[in-house]
């Protein structure tokens, strides 16, 4: 497995952000997926949430698996509900290392946070399963 460099997931945010992104929606997941924004679970879990929040928002039928790549840190840090998922993301959102776009900040605020509780919860299952 080639793990994806920032170069590499940078080149993939500009090409996503103006429209010119020609790579497969498998191809983008497997990107992220490799990507190690950070071997520390807490800057991990920020790293990917930037990322998938942006890509997110020009691919939502991505969202499922994207997001998993984000829980997943979380929930090597004890994190087993999704109130707890939300309360991190609401950290994260209050924090000084947030950079998000304005745009991103209302997705996770507003869809994700109050819309998404059973698709998180189904999430933290799935990744409790293929952890054992």
């Amino acid at each position: 497995m080639q793990r994806t460099s920032w170069e590499q997931i940078n080149t993939l945010l500009n090409s996503i952000k103006d429209g010119s992104c020609d790579l497969e929606d498998n191809r983008i997941v497997e990107m992220i997926g490799n990507w190690i924004p950070s071997y520390n679970c807490e800057a991990a879990a920020d790293g990917f949430l930037e990322v998938v929040s942006e890509v997110i928002l020009a691919r939502q039928h991505l969202e499922r698996a994207l997001l998993k790549i984000v829980v997943r840190p979380m929930f090597y840090m004890g994190i087993s509900e999704s109130k707890q998922v939300f309360a991190w993301i609401n950290h994260f959102l209050n924090g000084e290392r947030n950079s998000l776009s304005e745009e991103c900040m209302a997705w996770l605020r507003n869809d994700l946070v109050e819309l998404k509780a059973v698709l998180i919860t189904d999430i933290l299952k799935e990744i409790q399963e293929e952890e054992k």
